[in-house]
């Protein structure tokens, strides 16, 4: 029976979660890029010219410096 002390696992669980957090900060700053959706004449959903407005309150995932974020 192999014994461990439980480390390497919690090692994978924080890689797995800091990876994790990445990919939700850039998908957050992926949709935040694009410019809202609304209808046209036939009521089928469009992207308008209007670009999306971040929320000030937004969180950072990855703990950057608000430098790094696109858009502000």
């Amino acid at each position: 029976m192999d014994e461990t002390d439980g480390h390497e696992e919690e090692i994978e669980d924080i890689e797995i979660d800091e990876s994790l957090a990445k990919q939700v900060a850039n998908g957050l700053d992926y949709f935040w890029s694009q410019n809202e959706l609304c209808y046209d004449e036939n009521l089928k959903v469009v992207r308008s010219d209007r670009p999306r407005v971040r929320p000030k309150y937004s969180y950072d995932y990855i703990k950057r410096d608000k430098n790094d974020v696109e858009g502000n």
